[in-house]
């Protein structure tokens, strides 16, 4: 579950990110990040490389079998949330869209 948390946040940054902003996102220390990466790293779901623009740093990658990983555990959601919204009227619907919306603006 905690792999697939971070695969969709270096996704959401278009399949690299710095660790520090990958930290920031996800409200971890950047000391704490490192420890966090190392076994996505080990299972060869992500890659760590230097950073072209500060060799200081360095940038991870979500590699091809991380993108397979996210991709089966997205659709694998996607139906259960499907399934689970069938039970919902109309007006349980609405209510669910307006704190949909309340929360990805807050």
């Amino acid at each position: 579950m905690a792999q697939e948390f971070f695969l969709v946040e270096i996704s959401k940054e278009g399949g690299t990110i710095l660790p520090s902003t990958l930290a920031h996102n996800i409200g971890v220390t950047k000391a704490n990040i490192s420890l966090l990466l190392i076994p996505l790293e080990k299972d060869g779901l992500i890659t760590r490389s230097n950073y072209t623009q500060d060799g200081r740093k360095s940038i991870i990658s979500i590699t091809g079998e991380g993108q397979h990983l996210l991709l089966e555990h997205l659709h694998g959601n996607r139906q259960a949330i499907a399934e689970r919204m069938q039970g919902l009227d109309e007006q349980e619907l609405q209510q669910l869209i307006v704190l949909l919306e309340k929360l990805g603006n807050g």
